[in-house]
């Protein structure tokens, strides 16, 4: 492993009803910085496009555990949309079961 080699970091995801009533808002925490900040964002228009559903009642809370030193990069993409839309299918089948 080089310098330039990253580490495995745990990634949450939890989708909860919106607190605005306008609309649902994607909320990541832990210490990103830009490059991984806008790949969060790039994977939430993903999430809208391909599930065709409307999640703006949503929230949608994205959490990088342990990222003391910060997050920079976009190669967690994949495993962010993976926590996600796990995320909220687990949200619409809890709101169906009720």
């Amino acid at each position: 492993m080089g310098e330039d080699s990253g580490i495995v970091l745990p990634i949450m995801a939890e989708v909860t009803p919106t607190q605005s009533k306008e609309e649902g808002h994607i909320i990541a925490t832990g210490m990103l910085k830009n490059i991984a900040r806008e790949a969060v964002q790039n994977v939430a228009a993903l999430i809208k496009k391909s599930t065709g559903k409307d999640i703006s009642g949503m929230d949608v809370h994205i959490q990088f555990v342990g990222t003391y030193e910060g997050v920079e990069g976009d190669s967690a993409s994949i495993s962010i949309a993976t926590a996600v839309l796990s995320a909220i299918q687990v949200y619409r089948w809890t709101r169906v079961l009720r």
